[in-house]
């Protein structure tokens, strides 16, 4: 759990891209407030990514939300996202490279958030797709 004068965020976003995309600029202008323009960037990009993925893809209707936390310490960010949505086909969720086909729409979010996130972890639990993200602050050592 975490401590509650990190969370920066708490908020259940409606399966609709145009609250996705509200959602995601509210965490960029939060995240620029206190930490640097690159971590504020990514985070976005992969929150964006993600929130799109379940609008398209999860199957959910007008009426369900996604569950999304945005936590900040001294040493990154997390932004936590839950959904009721159908389970997720993570079987190639680990790649960092794209496929025979870069361009396919396929599996392309996957490889974005990936690559802009520092540590990932999918998993399902009580019907709920559950998925942390971890982005490191950067250093300039």
């Amino acid at each position: 759990m975490a401590d509650p004068a990190q969370v920066l965020m708490n908020e259940y976003v409606p399966i609709e891209m145009q609250a996705v995309a509200d959602c995601t600029e509210k965490m960029e202008h939060l995240l620029l407030e206190q930490a640097d323009e690159d971590l504020a960037a990514r985070v976005r990009l992969v929150a964006i990514e993600h929130g799109m993925n379940v609008v398209e893809h999860s199957g959910l209707g007008a009426d369900e939300k996604i569950w999304m936390q945005l936590v900040l310490d001294d040493y990154g960010c997390r932004l936590v996202c839950t959904d009721s949505g159908r389970q997720w086909d993570i079987s190639a969720a680990g790649a960092t490279e794209p496929g025979m086909d870069a361009y396919a729409e396929g599996g392309r979010g996957l490889l974005i958030t990936n690559v802009a996130a520092d540590c990932v972890e999918r998993y399902r639990r009580d019907s709920m797709n559950v998925v942390g993200y971890v982005f490191r602050r950067q250093t300039d050592g």
